[in-house]
């Protein structure tokens, strides 16, 4: 069984927090390198929160959610206690939360393909 928690995710994350830092280094000429990172990690939570709560109204719509109902939940989603108060803190929760995420939402794209798109898993 595959694990992943937050040291396996920071591998993740550490990589595109550097490059950008890397990037907007020349904004910022007077700041150290490590402090740039500190500021761009420190964005990681609120960003994953913010496309969690836009992956929510994807999997309603592609749920065949009508529209005005599909943004009240992801608008419900996006002002719970848990997004907040997670999305506000550096830790790997809306990290986690933004994947699983991606995976349902990839999951009914792929119910909704034909059965000639679809992958061909075992030995037939």
């Amino acid at each position: 069984m595959v694990t992943v928690n937050a040291v396996y995710l920071s591998n993740f994350i550490n990589p595109v927090v550097r490059v950008i830092a890397a990037v907007f280094s020349p904004v910022f000429p007077d700041l150290p390198m490590k402090a740039l990172q500190m500021r761009v990690a420190l964005w990681v939570s609120p960003v994953c929160a913010t496309l969690t709560t836009y992956m929510v109204y994807l999997i309603a719509l592609t749920a065949g959610v009508r529209v005005v109902p599909a943004l009240a939940l992801s608008v419900v989603y996006g002002f719970s206690i848990s997004t907040i108060a997670f999305g506000s803190i550096p830790d790997h929760f809306l990290i986690s939360a933004f994947l699983l995420a991606v995976g349902l939402y990839l999951l009914l794209i792929n119910a909704r393909l034909s059965d000639r798109n679809h992958a061909q898993h075992g030995l037939y």
